[in-house]
């Protein structure tokens, strides 16, 4: 895998960590935010 290869899958795969965290805001806002800061301090 090319390096252009590799950073254009991890660009996909982030933009489809954002919608799922997006669509799943909607239900547990709370939780969301809990996991984002979660992984902020790691």
């Amino acid at each position: 895998m090319s390096e252009e290869e590799f950073e254009a899958e991890a660009k996909r795969v982030s933009m489809l960590a954002a919608a799922v965290m997006g669509l799943q805001k909607v239900p547990e806002p709370k939780r969301v935010e809990y996991i984002m800061q979660r992984d902020n301090r790691a």
